[in-house]
């Protein structure tokens, strides 16, 4: 996740108290998953900023829209909008697999851009939950002992979290093995890039 704050002032510089902040997905007025701190701890959306009117959110990779406002006071978008975040080194440690995933999710996924996953014994991986943005990129490294086998435009999960692995065929990630993927939202499909 990467942090993002700001202070909201008047035209003279003046900071304007506990303002009233929304945090968007770029272009499209959703409500985005924001956090108050980089552990995944949930923020309100919308929040109130502070009485010197400071503010500041955690979110995960990709572009937003951040909206104030204020009574009183007419604030222009051109400052706010399409703002990005990347933070390279987010990371989550999901439960152990147990068995084949599809369309695996785990928790924060979508907050995070390096996920450390294990297996208790070797396991397939159809497909992965697709991110909210286009060209996101994803490392998964295999910190556990049974090796991860990433299976290629596997049926079993939805086609929007498919995997094309480049080889026609499936990939295995050993132990201390990794993988990055970026997804492409023109063929909504993750693709292996490493």
């Amino acid at each position: 996740m990467q942090k993002f704050a700001s202070v909201v002032q008047d035209n003279a510089g003046n900071a304007l108290a506990n303002p009233t902040v929304t945090v968007t997905l770029a272009g499209t007025g959703t409500l985005a998953s924001i956090f108050s701190t980089n552990t995944f701890t949930v923020l309100a959306n919308p929040f109130t900023g502070n009485i010197d009117g400071t503010y500041a959110f955690y979110a995960g990779d990709g572009r937003y829209d951040v909206v104030v406002t204020k009574t009183g006071f007419t604030f222009t978008a051109a400052e706010t909008s399409d703002i990005v975040l990347h933070d390279p080194f987010s990371t989550i440690t999901p439960t152990a697999l147990a068995i084949n995933t599809n369309d695996y999710n785990p928790s924060n996924a979508q907050q995070a851009s390096l996920w450390r996953l294990s297996a208790s014994a070797p396991i397939n991986l159809t497909g992965i939950i697709a991110p909210l943005f286009n060209g996101i990129t994803l490392t998964l490294v295999n910190v556990g002992a049974s090796t991860i086998t990433v299976t290629n435009q596997d049926a079993a999960s939805l086609a929007a979290n498919r995997i094309i692995t480049g080889t026609g065929g499936s990939v295995s990630v050993a132990a201390d093995g990794s993988m990055t993927l970026a997804y492409d939202l023109t063929t909504t499909r993750w693709r292996k890039i490493v």
